[in-house]
């Protein structure tokens, strides 16, 4: 590989980077923080002054969940990333970074000609569930008080978590898999749950 393309590998690398993280941050204090540098250390890499160590990419790609196949433009979209990945709902940005790497994957899905979903599922898909902004918002909410002991109001909580960028982000996540051939097998208990949660939450605020 040539010093050329290494360094526009490394370019989009920050540019992924920067799409991913909230607005108000700034880029050469994450990376000097996930990389454990001085800031112009990092200004260095972040200008292509100075080329990523293999240990300084692998943690760069693992921190911000990124694809070095895709960086580098090595077709694989085959793969969809289904992991499960637990996310703190009180740390600022964390779910929509999550909700940035269930774009790229349905996308890749989308771009594949054979490509198809198949589904079994206990609860509303996120796929529908997200174009219903508030009801989204209602489960995240009771899943942040629930797990991570969220002591706000649920005002407070869509305040924090509602931006543009979440909003353009699920309806793109929408477009895309309503491209994507599916078949999804659903129970009672599918819409069940979720109607049981508001009913709960409607006899414990009365």
């Amino acid at each position: 590989m040539e010093n050329s393309e290494i360094i526009d590998i490394q370019r989009r690398l920050f540019e992924e980077i920067q799409k991913t993280i909230p607005t108000h941050c700034i880029l050469v204090n994450i990376i000097s923080d996930v990389l454990d540098t001085g800031r112009d250390s990092a200004y260095r890499r972040i200008r292509c002054e100075k080329l990523l160590s293999i240990q300084e990419l692998y943690m760069l790609c693992k921190h911000f969940q990124l694809s070095f196949d895709q960086l580098a433009g090595i077709k694989n979209i085959r793969q969809f990333d289904g992991m499960y990945r637990p996310i703190n709902l009180t740390v600022h940005g964390e779910y929509y970074h999550y909700m940035l790497t269930m774009l790229k994957s349905i996308e890749k899905l989308k771009a594949a000609s054979d490509s198809s979903i198949l589904m079994s599922t206990m609860d509303i898909p996120m796929y529908h569930l997200i174009g219903q902004k508030e009801l989204t918002f209602f489960k995240l909410y009771t899943w942040a008080q629930s797990v991570y002991g969220y002591e706000g109001s649920i005002g407070d909580f869509m305040k924090e978590i509602e931006t543009p960028e979440l909003l353009s982000c699920y309806q793109r996540i929408i477009s895309n898999y309503e491209l994507v051939p599916s078949t999804e097998i659903w129970t009672e208990n599918s819409i069940h749950t979720t109607l049981k949660l508001i009913g709960y939450y409607v006899d414990i605020c009365r």
